[in-house]
């Protein structure tokens, strides 16, 4: 019998997940060079969980939620953690973040309405390296390393949105969503410094706080093809 393929070319995220869908974790956990995944799938508690290191961002402040809907349902409701603008999740050092000028990628989801300057995740300090919602304008999304790098538009829209970034020691690109909605610039020298790291804060500056939802935070120590990328994005959207 012939085999009907449906090809989604805009992800919606936040849908019932279709059977026979690869979930995303599997396509995470598949990709070489993975140092650190923060699931942000605790239904309660005071801690999140980094499931390649083991260490554990502890909430601080007040008014974190652990247990809010989350992007990835994976065998289960889907949750995620979400921030009041006064809460945050750090550890101090750095783990096996990547530092200097090294090569990284990173992945994450997040969903926000608010228009301010948010910290969806950050470490490092002096230049820290850290990811942004609404800067250097409202509606980007960015990796600021004392230099933004930003991609999209309207961006505190609510929804769930994919961010994924590489870094190939030269080459930065952004993507949000699809391969096709990104952003690259070559000539980038990063210089991520040594400090803390956590989620829904700068924690360098102890300012800038989320005020919406994270669900896996991913770090590579490499750049991630566009096929690979692609494939995070497909996994993502499927649901």
């Amino acid at each position: 019998m012939p085999t009907t393929v449906t090809v989604q070319t805009q992800p919606v995220y936040g849908l019932p997940r279709p059977s026979g869908v690869v979930i995303f974790r599997r396509v995470v956990q598949s990709l070489p060079g993975l140092v650190a995944y923060w699931r942000c799938n605790e239904a309660s508690g005071t801690t999140l969980t980094d499931t390649m290191q083991g260490d554990l961002l502890t909430l601080a402040g007040s008014g974190t939620s652990l247990g809010a809907a989350g992007a990835t349902p994976d065998g289960g409701p889907p949750l995620a953690a979400a921030f009041n603008g006064s809460g945050w999740a750090t550890t101090a050092g750095m783990g096996n973040l990547p530092s200097g000028s090294a090569a990284r990628t990173f992945a994450l989801f997040f969903k926000s309405s608010s228009g301010a300057l948010e910290t969806m995740f950050s470490y490092g300090g002096g230049n820290e390296c850290s990811l942004l919602l609404n800067y250097p304008s409202g509606g980007n999304a960015s990796l600021y390393n004392g230099t933004a790098y930003a991609v999209g538009t309207a961006l505190a829209d609510g929804l769930w949105h994919l961010l994924v970034i590489t870094y190939d020691g030269s080459s930065l690109t952004r993507y949000i969503d699809t391969l096709a909605n990104s952003s690259s610039t070559g000539g980038v020298s990063l210089a991520t410094g040594a400090g803390n790291r956590g989620i829904g804060r700068d924690i360098a500056q102890s300012a800038y706080p989320m005020v919406g939802s994270v669900d896996e935070v991913c770090v590579w120590n490499r750049a991630l093809s566009a096929g690979e990328v692609l494939r995070l994005m497909t996994a993502g959207s499927a649901r």
